[in-house]
């Protein structure tokens, strides 16, 4: 959660263990208010909300979840409404963040998940790589008329 905000809203990314220290440690928030303003809608800004945590869900906020970000571990959902990763996707934006330099993992196949790449020696390419991510979610959102214009 230390580098989820500058990430998501200005293209940079920056290690976890870097983002933790220079936050001075712990576990960062629990809940990022982010905003992303919307190619699809003109520019106009759109707030998300970036939770650390499910176990403090209500059951009606699972209607409002738009995005999932895995590690690609099945007991990260087990507070999930749908524990099943394959379940899940189908209800929303699956997104597996990994470096370029990693080796293919199975559940970016197995999962329906759309998989972020971050070049551990490019940062020049972070803009792009999340200029990506917003694309991908906005017109996943659009299709399932959650994209409010």
């Amino acid at each position: 959660m230390h580098n989820v905000k500058v990430f998501l809203e200005e293209g940079r990314f920056i290690e976890p263990s870097v983002a933790a220290k220079e936050a001075g440690g712990g576990r960062g928030p629990e809940l990022l208010r982010i905003s992303h303003k919307s190619n699809r809608l003109g520019g106009r800004p759109v707030r998300y909300v970036v939770v650390e945590d499910t176990s403090k869900f209500k059951p009606d906020y699972w209607e409002r979840v738009v995005c999932v970000f895995t590690t690609g571990q099945v007991w990260q959902f087990r507070e999930y409404l749908y524990s099943q990763p394959r379940i899940l996707f189908q209800h929303v934006y699956g997104v597996f963040v990994a470096y370029t330099t990693d080796p293919f993992n199975q559940v970016q196949k197995d999962w329906n998940v759309t998989t972020v790449k971050i070049d551990p020696h490019k940062r020049h390419t972070d803009r792009e790589v999340v200029r990506g991510f917003w694309d991908g979610l906005e017109k996943w959102m659009e299709a399932r008329g959650k994209l409010k214009r």
